[in-house]
């Protein structure tokens, strides 16, 4: 399967001096934690905040499983960890 390319939007946010950032992309399954972990720890260094970090639990219990290891191994105060499981967590990609 062909990656998607990758998005970046960047938007005024609704408080001055802050800008809002989406990013949408695809990651290898492989990604190493170390590399995970650097990436959401600089995330959560600029935004000043925890990220909430959504895992769809809806695909296969080895894909799943292997996410939420690389995940659980990030400390709290970089990410709150919550499990989607239905429709509206389903993106694939």
């Amino acid at each position: 399967m062909a990656r998607r390319a990758t998005r970046l939007a960047l938007r005024p946010a609704r408080v001055e001096g802050w800008t809002r950032l989406t990013l949408d992309c695809s990651l290898p399954d492989r990604l190493p934690a170390s590399v995970l972990y650097q990436l959401l720890s600089l995330l959560a260094f600029w935004s000043g905040q925890r990220l909430d970090v959504a895992l769809d639990a809806a695909h296969s219990g080895a894909w799943c499983e292997r996410w939420a290891d690389v995940l659980a191994a990030i400390p709290e105060r970089h990410l709150r960890l919550r499990f989607e499981v239905g429709e509206e967590g389903r993106h694939d990609g």
